[in-house]
């Protein structure tokens, strides 16, 4: 069976097309800069600790804050009046 007229067109209208250059005639890419490669690890080891240690820091400030809160709303906390009079301190 042979090609349609259509589809052997549109087949040497690809052939001609002058949109797509041939091998090797590709405008050459701008130059990178050499990568340093301790300077990336570096900086990825600093967002891995901060990404860690931040957030834990915060867990840890409010946990410690609302057992401070805890404390003083039974009145059994460190500097609470009972704990005060215990220890001989004048209020």
């Amino acid at each position: 069976m042979r090609p349609t007229g259509s589809a052997h067109a549109s087949h040497s209208v690809m052939n001609d097309s002058d949109e797509h250059s041939g091998p090797g005639t590709a405008e050459p890419l701008p130059s990178l800069p050499p990568l340093d490669f301790r300077a990336v690890r570096r900086r990825l080891f600093a967002a891995l600790i901060a990404s860690i240690v931040i957030p834990f820091a915060f867990c840890c400030l409010y946990g410690y804050y609302t057992y401070e809160r805890a404390l003083s709303e039974t009145g059994t906390g460190a500097f609470s009046a009972k704990s005060r009079s215990r220890c001989g301190a004048i209020i």
